[in-house]
């Protein structure tokens, strides 16, 4: 019996939503993002809008995404607002800012210190479907289990809606430094050899290097692989214009050690 030459291709299930580019954004190096990135907004005048967007707005920026996400996939979802993100089917970079600067206005309203909580997350998508007269409802939901969660991420992802979600603060010790790995894939996504995967050094994770920790944070779902082999879930995320993954175990035994049901859940569209 012939060994499977690429057996994180076999033994892996991936769903995702329809458009894999997510968000292409044009940044100045002519690249495309893949999402928006609250970094783009200055940090120079404090309590300045930007400022504020920059330090606090991940919500407001995925929220800005998911409009964005709905515009391109369906021309009927195209409002006045989308519009000034989107010309001629492109998003530039100076023309997304503007575009998340009407968001944070007209609907979320970034605050210094706690951002937008999730419920107002939740709210400022139903404020703004009902404006535009589009069919989806959203809420922020308290207290899931770890198989309530992952049923709902299923669910969007295939209706090909982004899972809005968050790592929240420590809880109830909300000066605590605990946080939750985010990872990078070692292999381009696009590369469909194995030649710059060293399989000596694959953990669990295989194709994935650990890049970064976050907390108090808010990311959007695009993607979710379960992972046969090693018994794995991992998510697909959209965080700082850059697509990264998730171990779903670690993220929840974040919550249950650290996080919170109340702060670390998701937004629920249907």
């Amino acid at each position: 019996m012939v060994s499977d030459p690429r057996p994180f291709k076999t033994n892996a299930h991936e769903k995702s939503i329809s458009n894999t580019d997510y968000i292409p954004v044009i940044i100045s190096d002519g690249s495309y993002s893949y999402g928006g990135n609250q970094g783009w907004f200055s940090n120079d005048k404090w309590l300045s809008m930007d400022y504020k967007i920059r330090n606090y707005g991940c919500g407001t920026v995925a929220v800005s995404d998911l409009f964005l996400y709905w515009a391109i996939k369906n021309p009927s979802y195209n409002t006045k607002e989308t519009e000034l993100a989107i010309n001629n089917g492109r998003i530039n970079k100076e023309d997304y800012l503007n575009y998340v600067r009407r968001m944070h206005k007209r609907y979320t309203r970034t605050s210094m210190w706690i951002g937008v909580l999730g419920p107002k997350l939740a709210s400022a998508i139903s404020s703004y479907n009902k404006r535009h007269d589009i069919k989806y409802k959203a809420s922020w939901k308290w207290r899931l289990s770890y198989e309530d969660m992952l049923e709902i991420i299923n669910e969007m992802l295939e209706n090909d809606i982004p899972v809005i979600f968050s790592v929240g603060p420590n809880t109830p010790n909300l000066w605590g430094k605990m946080k939750v790995n985010i990872y990078t894939a070692e292999r381009d996504d696009n590369d469909n050899s194995d030649d710059n995967v060293n399989r000596e050094n694959l953990n669990y994770l295989h194709q994935y290097t650990g890049v970064k920790t976050v907390s108090g944070h808010y990311m959007t779902i695009t993607g979710i692989i379960n992972d046969y082999e090693y018994g794995r879930t991992i998510i697909c995320v959209s965080s700082w214009g850059k697509k990264y993954y998730i171990d779903y175990d670690e993220y929840r035994y974040y919550i249950d050690n650290y996080g919170g049901t109340y702060t670390s859940s998701l937004i629920y569209i249907r």
